[in-house]
């Protein structure tokens, strides 16, 4: 399905309160895009099992700060090196995957997911809800970046 959702088609998100929203632009490949490997620098900075990660035995406190500056170290380098890219589209790469690709738990060691590399941008004319029954007010008349598996086809 998600083959189907290209530039100009009419979409709704999977959520309780689908809204109604049209693609302007489609990446199918983020890293492609930025000609940066950006899953393998998401590896690296957040797999703590994997052999090429960054922090080995740094304080759990430090962690956020660290990435972070990485994190914004990467997207300097990448819009020095391809200044026509949209800056919004890595960030909602990085934004997204931090928050459904990292699974960090108090109890067990952290779990690191595929992150997601084909991301849209929606022009929602009928806002989807967020987390509740009611419509979000933040996405009313805006282009967003989105993962293409969080959007279906109308």
């Amino acid at each position: 399905m998600s083959n189907a959702i290209k530039s100009g088609t009419l979409v709704c998100a999977k959520r309780k309160i689908p809204g109604v929203g049209i693609v302007l632009e489609r990446i199918k490949d983020i890293s492609e895009y930025a000609e940066f490997d950006l899953v393998d620098a998401f590896y690296r900075i957040y797999d703590e099992n994997s052999k090429s990660y960054c922090f080995p035995g740094k304080a759990k406190g430090f962690l956020y700060t660290l990435r972070n500056d990485m994190i914004e170290g990467i997207n300097e380098v990448i819009m020095k090196e391809k200044a026509g890219l949209e800056l919004d589209a890595i960030r909602a790469f990085w934004s997204y995957n931090r928050s459904y690709s990292y699974i960090y738990n108090h109890k067990s060691p952290a779990r690191v997911r595929k992150p997601k590399t084909d991301f849209v941008l929606v022009y929602w004319t009928k806002p989807p809800s967020d987390y509740s029954d009611i419509p979000s007010r933040q996405l009313r008349n805006k282009a967003v970046w989105m993962p293409t598996k969080t959007i279906k086809k109308l």
